[in-house]
């Protein structure tokens, strides 16, 4: 999604400007994409959440089950879903670590930006920058959206390690049957339950206090949207170019489309 990224500098970007625009065809390659703890609740009603095969990759949720194949965009640019996670909103933008530190210790970071992305433009939209070369109203407004995702992005981390500690996650490979064929995903993990429910008390209380816990029930509610959705080729309701057929999960984890 990110194809050429540039340090927005305004004496070099200082002519840029912002479309505002609802065509997702950006995105439309992308089959997983992170989610971080703030929006948790949002993205399980519509999407399945998935655990990555490190600890040091994001929490993430599969948006397709054929490579190159983003089943909530469609053909035409729309976002078939009504919660859009915060990675697509923060696009064209995002903060990329800097080999710096604030005088209190903190990382630093710089606002870096696609400039291969459709938002971008010289003459359409809104200005990024003003005239003596300050944040405009709309760059202010990414900039505390990217800071929204970076905090929770950190707090989402700490809970998946956590999680890991615990020993709940367990291998996630699936098999998609769908009318041309079967389709293999792997490199996801989901969590354990029946280690779930033996955990001592202790080691709940430290899920607990990470909010793991929200994470661990979040990820098990946003299973079925495995077969519901996009992913299954409705969207609550409407007709969609999403994959069809009906979903079958098995006790082997074997997804089939019939």
């Amino acid at each position: 999604m990110f194809t050429n990224v540039k340090s927005l500098e305004p004496a070099k970007h200082g002519n840029l400007r912002l479309r505002d625009t609802t065509d997702y065809l950006f995105a439309a390659q992308t089959m997983m994409a992170p989610v971080v703890f703030s929006e948790i609740a949002d993205v399980a009603l519509e999407y399945p959440i998935t655990f990555p095969s490190r600890d040091d990759l994001p929490l993430q949720v599969l948006l397709g089950f054929e490579k190159g194949r983003n089943a909530y965009v469609s053909k035409d640019g729309r976002w078939l879903a009504k919660y859009i996670p915060l990675h697509f909103q923060r696009y064209p933008f995002a903060l990329a670590k800097r080999d710096a530190f604030s005088p209190d210790g903190k990382q630093a970071y710089s606002v870096v930006f696609d400039t291969d992305a459709p938002q971008i433009s010289e003459t359409v939209g809104s200005p990024l920058f003003a005239p003596d070369g300050e944040h405009s109203p709309i760059l202010s407004d990414r900039m505390q959206l990217l800071e929204k995702f970076q905090k929770s992005e950190i707090a989402t981390q700490r809970a998946l390690s956590v999680i890991s500690g615990c020993g709940l996650l367990k291998p996630f490979d699936l098999r998609v049957r769908t009318a041309t064929g079967v389709v293999s995903l792997t490199g996801m993990r989901r969590i354990d339950e029946a280690m779930l429910n033996s955990l001592p008390d202790h080691n709940l209380g430290e899920l607990h206090r990470s909010n793991a816990l929200a994470l661990i029930y979040a990820h098990l509610i946003s299973l079925p949207n495995l077969k519901r959705g996009p992913l299954a080729g409705e969207a609550s309701g409407v007709a969609t170019e999403g994959l069809a057929g009906t979903l079958i999960i098995g006790d082997d984890d074997m997804i089939r489309f019939t």
